[in-house]
C-alpha cells in the first residue's frame, strides 16, 4: 500500500519540479532577451560616439519620451555617459569608448553565463520530463493488468 502511495507522490513532485524549471527558464529567456536589447543600445551608443568630430551634427531628443528634436552640431569634445542611477559623467571619446567597451564585454558575459544556465536546465528539465513519461508508461502498463484482476 505505501508502494502505491509512493508512486502516486512521485509524479507530482516531478510535475511541481517540472513546473519550477518551466518558470525559472522563462525567467532566463526574459533576461536573456533584455540583456540582449541593452547591448544592442550599447553598440549603438559606441557607434555613435565613435563617429562623433568636431564638425558631427546630430538630431537630438529635447525631452525623456522623443516628442521634440533639435539638429544640433557637436561643439565639445566631451560625451555625457551614464554610470548608473541617473549619474552621468562627462569624458572624452576615447574614455568614453573605453567605459562603454567594458560595459559591452560585462553585458556579453552576462548573456553568455545565461544561455549557458539556460542549456543546463533544458537539459534538467528534459530529463525529468523523460522520468516522468517513463513513471507515467510504468503505471499505465501496471494499472491495466490490475484491472482484469479486479
Amino acid at each position: 500500500m505505501s508502494g502505491g502511495q509512493e508512486q502516486r507522490i512521485q509524479p507530482e513532485v516531478l510535475l511541481a519540479q517540472l513546473q519550477a524549471l518551466r518558470d525559472r527558464l522563462n525567467q532566463l529567456q526574459a533576461y536573456g532577451a533584455q540583456l540582449e536589447q541593452l547591448l544592442a543600445s550599447l553598440r549603438a551608443a559606441i557607434a555613435g560616439v565613435e563617429s562623433l568630430s568636431e564638425e558631427t551634427e546630430i538630431m537630438t531628443p529635447l525631452d525623456p519620451n522623443m516628442n521634440a528634436f533639435a539638429r544640433v552640431k557637436v561643439a565639445s569634445s566631451k560625451v555625457a555617459v551614464g554610470i548608473g542611477r541617473g549619474i552621468y559623467v562627462a569624458l572624452n571619446k576615447e574614455n568614453a569608448l573605453e567605459l562603454l567597451r567594458r560595459r559591452e564585454l560585462e553585458y556579453m558575459e552576462a548573456i553568455n553565463k545565461v544561455k549557458s544556465e539556460i542549456e543546463k536546465l533544458s537539459k534538467a528539465y528534459a530529463q525529468l520530463a523523460q522520468e516522468l513519461e517513463a513513471l507515467q508508461q510504468s503505471a499505465v502498463q501496471r494499472g491495466g493488468g490490475r484491472g482484469g484482476e479486479a
